[in-house]
């Protein structure tokens, strides 16, 4: 959120404020929709008052409709150019702090790894941040305005809506921490296949693997990494999913049951077809915004899983390189039984080298 903030201020704080106009303006246009059906039922009894209130709800519809298409028209603007500010950030970061690095922090494959990473995941996943990080905000305000229409006529139906929706959350977050580690399990295999397809395809190796008849051995190489990770995913997917259908089934028939409680409670209570009608509406959008913050909290979570790689090489201590002074005033260089190999290397690129 920090580097969200930095990268633009002020786009960042427009973007969350247009986003609770937007989450405020679903419950005002539930309470306008209710008041319609009622006044459009009033309206067959009591024509010229009915009518006019009917109009007047319409009005106010349209008027909260074309509020809507503007910020979101303003929203998407402003979103398109706060990503390129964010882009901007982070490439400027990173790039600072690569130049600092020493030789031999190149030659560490685990160093390597997370810049590979960063520079990959970081932009894609700061831009998925703010997306969820607003989507989050946006319904939090629908769901306050959706609960507090629903407060009066039942608590006991908003508790079983929040209650429905937890298991749910939990497996999203199971698996996505599962996906993570596989991700940081295969990220060295999955580089180096792409690495191979890149000279499977380069014009100047093309002509060497075709005289030594090499692409068999590269191309085999590259399916099998991209194989073997085919076969576990097949294998992990199915898993998740047999879990997937037994809670959103389990889910239908809870929310079946709720919306036979309220039917049974608007009869109780002697309510009127738009009251009964909007408190259907209510429900099904409560358990949607209820879903929907899960669902943004777990992407939130899940892309600042990816944005570890970004902090650890932001946060990595490069340590000073001592700099040896030059003698300009030397008569000869001489090496003497010179042995040497790279930081992180078991091989040596020079063995007693004497000139």
């Amino acid at each position: 959120l920090k580097l969200l903030y930095s990268s633009s201020k002020g786009m960042f704080l427009s973007i969350i404020f247009i986003n609770m106009l937007l989450g405020i303006l679903v419950p005002i246009n539930l309470t306008i929709w209710r008041n319609f059906i009622d006044v459009s039922t009033d309206m067959f009894t009591h024509s010229n008052v009915g009518f006019k209130n009917s109009l007047l709800c319409l009005g106010a519809f349209v008027v909260c409709i074309v509020i809507n298409n503007l910020l979101e028209q303003i929203l998407d603007y402003v979103q398109n150019i706060y990503c390129s500010y964010v882009d901007y950030t982070i490439s400027k970061k990173l790039l600072i702090k690569i130049e600092s690095l020493s030789l031999s922090d190149m030659d560490n494959v685990e160093i390597y790894n997370y810049i590979q990473k960063a520079m990959n995941e970081s932009f894609q996943r700061s831009i998925s941040i703010l997306q969820t990080l607003v989507q989050i905000v946006k319904s939090i305000f629908s769901l306050l305005g959706i609960i507090y229409t629903l407060l009066s006529f039942s608590k006991t139906v908003i508790t079983l809506c929040i209650l429905s929706t937890i298991p749910l959350f939990f497996l999203n977050n199971k698996i996505l921490n599962k996906w993570y580690d596989i991700f940081n399990s295969r990220f060295e295999k999955i580089r180096f296949a792409r690495y191979l397809k890149s000279l499977y395809i380069r014009y100047d190796n093309f002509k060497e693997l075709k005289i030594y008849k090499a692409h068999l051995t590269l191309r085999e190489k590259i399916l099998d990494i991209l194989g073997n990770n085919i076969a576990y995913d097949k294998k992990i997917r199915k898993k998740f999913m047999i879990q997937n259908v037994i809670i959103n089934e389990c889910d239908t028939i809870i929310i079946f049951f709720i919306k036979a409680i309220v039917v049974w409670l608007s009869y109780e209570k002697k309510q009127s077809i738009g009251s009964l009608i909007t408190n259907m509406q209510a429900i099904d959008m409560l358990k949607n915004s209820i879903k929907n913050t899960l669902s943004m909290i777990s992407k939130t979570y899940e892309n600042s899983l990816y944005m570890e790689s970004f902090f650890y090489v932001m946060e990595y201590n490069v340590e000073e390189e001592k700099r040896i002074k030059f003698n300009k005033e030397f008569k000869k260089i001489e090496f003497r039984n010179v042995w040497f190999k790279y930081p992180y290397s078991n091989k040596y690129a020079v063995r007693n080298f004497s000139y």
